[in-house]
């Protein structure tokens, strides 16, 4: 089992969070403006109560029927990637609006966004699947004047 989920606050920043099977956490902070600008990842063993509260979850998420994107609309306002690999199935999810929707896969992504790990700091910087999504992508070939057309 795994999970990873990225969060995008929907201006300058996103963070991932990454859980393995044995619980141990490793949750990286960008800020990214054109690409990565900077970040800070730090890595956990998480407590009992916090892996039982994510094994409820994933029993409920197990028997749910999950919608590949929940989009709601609106422009900047931050969002989730999910990517939750289980023995017997993956759970995909993209949420648009992290305010948007009242269903357990948005709960269980602010659950596990909200986990809070500030020490063990690593000194390695993980760029994870789902964080490659918030990164924007490069600007076009600038053109040049010549290959315009001239303005008659």
């Amino acid at each position: 089992m795994s999970i990873e989920i990225t969060h995008d606050n929907g201006w300058t920043g996103g963070q991932t969070a990454y859980i393995d099977s044995h619980g141990i956490i490793i949750k990286c902070k960008y800020h990214i403006i054109s690409q990565i600008d900077s970040a800070i990842c730090c890595s956990d063993t998480l407590d009992a109560h916090i892996i039982d509260s994510i094994n409820s979850y994933i029993n409920i998420l197990k028997y749910e029927v999950i919608d590949s994107i929940y989009d709601g609309h609106c422009h900047d306002c931050g969002g989730y990637i999910i990517n939750i690999n289980l023995d017997s199935m993956i759970i995909k999810s993209v949420i648009v609006g992290t305010n948007e929707f009242d269903n357990t896969i948005s709960k269980f992504a602010n659950f596990i966004s909200n986990i809070t790990i500030d020490y063990n700091v690593m000194d390695t910087v993980i760029v994870f699947k789902t964080t490659k999504y918030i990164i924007p992508p490069p600007p076009p070939d600038s053109i040049e004047m010549k290959d315009l057309p001239p303005n008659n």
